[in-house]
């Protein structure tokens, strides 16, 4: 079984991961604990071979490699843009931090995800 160590914090790296796979049914431990096996370095996954992903978007290829369903360029475009561009504002708004300039850009992203999903119905294209 597929083991996601995290801590008990709000980590929205650990919730991509989980919805990864639940989307591809994939069934992971989830242990929590401020102990990490990665050097406090969280969340990690730890595949069947023992090998451990340490970035939350090589944890999803990861878990989407093991079903039949291949990773194409608009997916893995999707998954950097989630990280560089979404994550940040929402995590600054999740620990409650008021910031005005990141509420800003988190609705121009959002936005953005708007216009793209009124073009297609998801955001791989398919």
């Amino acid at each position: 079984m597929l083991k996601l160590y995290t801590d008990s914090a709000c980590n929205i790296g650990a919730l991509k991961i989980l919805a990864t796979a639940d989307f591809f049914s994939s069934k992971i431990d989830l242990i929590r604990s401020s102990d990490s096996k990665a050097s406090n370095t969280v969340p990690v996954l730890e595949a069947y071979d023992g090998s451990s992903y340490f970035s939350s978007n090589a944890s999803c290829r990861y878990i989407q490699s093991l079903s039949s369903n291949s990773i194409n360029y608009q997916t893995d475009s999707w998954l950097e843009w989630e990280s560089t561009v979404l994550q940040p504002p929402v995590s600054v708004l999740l620990k409650l931090t008021k910031a005005e300039d990141l509420s800003l850009l988190l609705k121009s992203s959002l936005s953005y995800l708007n216009a793209v999903l009124a073009q297609q119905d998801y955001l791989s294209g398919k």
